[in-house]
């Protein structure tokens, strides 16, 4: 929708598969809580769209799991994220 796009420019942006999966590649050898915090950085400069594709792509349960917890629960996180515009105020 044209006014989301607007209001949140993160929100709509298109990653080609073979960029997601060289964003992966990238931090593949980190340990386990430096990918999340890399995956965070994605969502706050990039788009939380990226950042779920490339947790998904991840394919790691753990990480799956801990990135929608901290979405979900994380109020700072959450604060920040709605400041730059990547989500909608709850």
């Amino acid at each position: 929708d044209q006014k989301q796009q607007e209001n949140y420019p993160g929100l709509q942006q298109e990653y080609t598969e073979e960029e997601i999966s060289q964003n992966v590649s990238d931090i593949a050898h980190l340990p386990e809580e430096d990918k999340l915090a890399h995956l965070k950085e994605v969502a706050e400069k990039s788009s939380l769209e990226k950042a779920i594709r490339m947790v998904k792509k991840m394919n790691n349960p753990w990480l799956e799991d801990k990135f929608h917890d901290d979405l979900m629960d994380d109020p700072e996180w959450r604060a920040k994220l709605e400041e730059l515009g990547k989500i909608e105020k709850l």
